[in-house]
């Protein structure tokens, strides 16, 4: 293929056909036409000379060429925004910008709230789109999707295929767990035994995939089974099923600190040895030369150093 005789603005419409596999959703993606994007799948089949996309059944798939050129095309277009960023200065009072991470409910419960207080004032343009961290959280990263994890857990736990030579992480900040029950219901002391954690009925916070919480990872250590009633996607949601009921929950001291005005509860240090976690800021190596992403991840710590 001869590069001089390649339009180049056709590599933007192969990266949204590889990403979406799907023709009406890459030209939303694009925001032109189906028509247009249909015609641009059309050219890439020309100076490929692959279908790129064929039809099974009802769905549409990837060729093996095009499976290939995922990562390539997608670097690609990393390193162009890079290259056209080269020499742009961010100014956090003027200039607007969406940043897309991924963390837990927890740390949004806590961190949002200081860090949207900081950004409402020195950066106003800045936008901050949040999403459930998860399995797909790791590649996303990698494949530019995302600007930022943040997350107690390894991102290998996420996805062992993760090439961690191109992650850099800063630690943000350390939480420990407490149990809690609604305090209109407790009739035991000022201690959790152990007999009473084995003994109430636990809500607990699973994640889907291979992911656990730590409660659990500590308890498979220990070989100790849980009498469990209720299993939730978030923890935010543990206190609200909790209320009113006979369960016991464990969350995380910073999050049961935050919730305890809007829900009477009455905590307990738990009877089982629970690690401390560390939630963590991750970023790809691409981005180190952002200035608007090097001040915003300034700004995140900052706000975590003040929680």
């Amino acid at each position: 293929m001869n590069l001089d005789n390649f339009d180049l603005n056709l590599l933007v419409g192969l990266d949204a056909l590889l990403t979406e596999r799907n023709v009406t959703r890459a030209a939303e993606r694009l925001f032109v036409s189906q028509p247009a994007m249909s015609n641009a799948l059309q050219r890439v089949r020309e100076k490929f000379n692959d279908q790129i996309l064929v039809r099974r059944g009802r769905e549409l798939e990837l060729t093996p060429l095009a499976l290939n050129l995922i990562g390539p095309v997608r670097e690609l277009m990393l390193q162009a925004r890079r290259l056209l960023e080269a020499d742009y200065e961010f100014d956090p009072l003027r200039d607007r910008r969406t940043i897309r991470i991924a963390m837990s409910d927890y740390c949004a419960m806590v961190l949002m709230g200081p860090l949207m207080k900081s950004l409402s004032v020195e950066a106003p343009g800045v936008v901050c789109e949040v999403s459930i961290i998860g399995e797909r959280s790791a590649m996303q990263l990698v494949a530019g999707d995302l600007d930022m994890c943040i997350t107690a857990q390894d991102l290998r736990l996420l996805d062992s295929t993760i090439n961690e030579a191109v992650i850099n992480r800063h630690s943000l900040f350390t939480d420990d767990f407490v149990c809690a029950v609604d305090a209109t219901m407790s009739d035991f002391g000022e201690q959790l035994s152990m007999e009473d954690y084995l003994r109430l009925p636990h809500a607990i916070t699973r994640f889907g995939g291979c992911t656990i919480s730590m409660e659990e990872q500590a308890l498979r250590r220990l070989d100790v089974d849980l009498n469990i009633s209720t299993i939730v996607p978030t923890f935010a949601s543990l206190p609200l099923v909790m209320m009113g009921t006979p369960l016991i929950i464990t969350i995380q001291r910073k999050l049961a600190t935050r919730l305890a005005n809007a829900t009477p509860m009455k905590t307990y240090t738990p009877p089982i040895v629970i690690p401390d976690i560390v939630e963590t800021l991750y970023w790809h190596e691409r981005s180190d030369l952002d200035k608007a992403h090097s001040w915003i991840r300034a700004a995140i710590i900052r706000a975590c150093n003040a929680l």
